[in-house]
């Protein structure tokens, strides 16, 4: 058997209901020089034994058990990247889908870039069927990818690039096992500060297709109720990116205002489940950071009150007389800033 050109690793976890399904769309590529890695992250319900039974046989697909800590979707992608012995590489979750003709495109447009270190397809979102959703991911714009990252307008899903595997290894891009959730958002930041040679086709008609509303996702497994606990977490990842770029010159303001919204978002939330303490003093932190300035600090205190206020009494005028008169002292690129995801339709 030849060796494979494309890797597609995928980790799995209790995903007997979908996993059918998400295999036969790799088994129907029109590109036949393909392996499938299947990592299970421990799953209880059948889907290793199930998985192992009906396709231990077929040469192209290699089942492998994670052995050791920790536990989750980040170290199950690492373990696949080890193992992959195609030239390429494509991250996959386990109840996604992806059209016949995915590895023969993105392969195609491999060759007439051979210098890029990866290339991004888009992503059309469904819920049950492929159109029964119809939004993309997010659409191309003329703005820095990073900047975009950076405030949580994620330009590309997971299973939107194709690696060149020796570029990941060369640059030393693994996912970050220590990550509960939040690891894509993490690692493509983490890429994209290394200064990657890519390009986009995210024109072109959506070639992955993303399971929304997932239950029982290897990413937000063990959180449970304790909001506090999430909202820390999501403050010491935006920690760790903050330290790639504290220290730099170029770009270093554009890439804090943009940084400043993600953790605002933080804080909203906070607020929005009682933790006005927490909430609070992650705005402190950015006014005395310099990610925001006074005013910006003001209007967010008064702004997360005020929003609780609208939602329990939307006729009051209140929050929208007070945001308008706001609006001329504020950052209304930190305050108010362009987000796209998810907000596209495919047309049909």
């Amino acid at each position: 058997m030849n060796a494979p050109v494309i890797s597609v690793i995928i980790p799995f976890y209790n995903r007997r209901e979908f996993i059918d399904e998400t295999i036969s769309s790799i088994r129907a590529q029109t590109f036949a020089g393909w392996e499938l890695l299947l990592v299970d992250d421990g799953s209880t319900d059948g889907s290793f034994q199930y998985i192992r039974d009906t396709l231990g046989s077929d040469p192209r697909i290699r089942i492998l058990q994670r052995t050791s800590a920790p536990k989750g979707a980040n170290h199950c992608r690492n373990m696949g990247i080890r193992e992959a012995r195609g030239k390429y590489l494509i991250f996959l979750d386990s109840d996604d889908l992806l059209a016949p003709t995915c590895f023969e495109r993105r392969l195609r447009y491999f060759e007439e870039s051979p210098k890029c270190d990866f290339l991004v397809f888009n992503t059309l979102v469904f819920k049950e069927k492929i159109g029964d959703y119809n939004y993309l991911w997010n659409v191309d714009s003329e703005e820095n990818d990073l900047c975009r990252f950076l405030r949580q307008d994620v330009v590309w899903h997971t299973s939107g690039p194709i690696h060149r595997k020796e570029a990941l290894l060369a640059r030393d891009q693994w996912f970050d096992e220590s990550l509960p959730f939040w690891q894509d958002f993490e690692f493509h930041i983490r890429h994209l500060f290394t200064q990657p040679t890519y390009r986009k086709f995210l024109h072109l008609e959506p070639d992955h297709y993303c399971r929304r509303h997932r239950s029982e996702s290897i990413s937000q497994k063990g959180y449970g109720s304790d909001m506090k606990l999430v909202q820390r977490t999501k403050e010491r990842i935006l920690d760790s990116i903050y330290q790639l770029f504290r220290n730099e010159n170029h770009n270093s303001k554009e890439y804090k205002m943009n940084l400043a919204f993600s953790y605002i978002l933080i804080s909203e939330e906070a607020f929005r489940h009682k933790l006005v303490l927490f909430s609070y003093r992650i705005l402190t932190r950015l006014w005395l950071a310099r990610f925001i300035s006074f005013a910006d600090f003001l209007y967010l205190v008064v702004k997360q009150p005020l929003t609780i206020l609208k939602i329990k009494n939307p006729k009051n005028r209140l929050f929208s007389r007070w945001e308008r008169a706001m609006k001329a002292l504020v950052n209304e690129k930190i305050m108010f800033p362009n987000h796209q995801i998810l907000q596209v339709k495919l047309k049909e």
